[in-house]
């Protein structure tokens, strides 16, 4: 009769993430993370001006579908997550996501937008969000355009920063120009 001591089974060892090979970390965080992450962004998204990953999968659980973030970095031979959000609204298909810059933050933040994802034919939504990593906050506006709400966004209250404010109306009003700003969220049945 054999015996095995969980204590010593050996596990393979993390490789050490690669910031010039986005494929290598890609697999390293699917392999040694999480199975479903899809997406991998480099950057510089905390105020100690060191590179770090973020990484974006599809997630369900009992309750909810949608997409997840996780900001990864790697101490020694783990990997740790810094921050991750809820599971959000949203879809890692035909949608948009990129590391963006806004003027007087030394470090880069996430945007999503999951454009016409969620729109149908008689109207529909588009929701977006901004990840601040470093300040662990996510912004969120929601777009709403149906014939009771005719182009309507909300904006998420914490979004006080009028650049990132700027960022998100500009964006939606390049599409929409007779954009109206609500104050209070719309949910479609």
């Amino acid at each position: 009769m054999l015996f095995f001591n969980c204590s010593e089974k050996k596990e393979k060892p993390i490789p050490k993430f690669n910031f010039e090979d986005k494929n290598q970390i890609l697999e390293t965080v699917k392999n040694h993370f999480d199975k479903d992450i899809s997406l991998v962004f480099i950057g510089n998204f905390n105020d100690n001006n060191s590179l770090s990953v973020v990484a974006c999968a599809e997630k369900m659980d009992s309750i909810n579908w949608g997409i997840k973030f996780y900001h990864l970095i790697q101490t020694n031979s783990q990997i740790d997550c810094e921050y991750e959000t809820d599971i959000l609204i949203g879809s890692l298909k035909e949608s948009m996501i990129d590391k963006i810059k806004i003027a007087d933050k030394p470090y880069e933040l996430m945007y999503y937008n999951s454009m016409n994802f969620f729109m149908g034919t008689g109207g529909g939504e588009i929701y977006s969000y901004i990840i601040d990593f470093n300040d662990k906050q996510l912004f969120y506006a929601h777009f709403v355009n149906d014939v009771d709400y005719p182009s309507s966004l909300f904006i998420s209250e914490n979004t006080k920063d009028l650049k990132l404010r700027n960022f998100i109306i500009s964006n939606f009003k390049r599409d929409y120009p007779n954009l109206k700003i609500v104050d209070k969220e719309i949910k479609l049945d």
